[in-house]
């Protein structure tokens, strides 16, 4: 009979972390946005206009940022998901041992 190792409890702390480090990144990406866009008032030039554009692309729906973020919710609710599951064969296999007892 195998055995299932998975510790589920482990499993939904490590998503909390990943959650928290979405929100840090969010915070993270608002502080930096706020100083480019205070940085045209200070830079002008074809300089300024080029990493204007290409901050835009970072910021845009499937931009760099928007899929790092996308990542590390999806990877924290993939461990959430995988808890639950192991969570519930847990019992189930606990159950189905007792069963066997009767």
């Amino acid at each position: 009979m195998s055995r299932l190792r998975a510790d589920h409890i482990y499993m939904k702390k490590q998503a909390a972390k990943l959650w928290q480090q979405s929100q840090l990144l969010r915070q993270q990406f608002t502080r930096i946005d706020r100083e480019i866009t205070n940085l045209r008032n200070a830079w002008a030039g074809d300089d300024e206009l080029h990493f204007h554009a290409r901050w835009q692309e970072v910021k845009a729906e499937n931009g760099t940022f928007q899929q790092a973020e996308r990542g590390l919710l999806d990877c924290a609710e993939h461990l959430l998901y995988a808890a639950g599951l192991y969570r519930e064969a847990q019992i189930n296999s606990v159950n189905a041992a007792l069963e066997l007892i009767k």
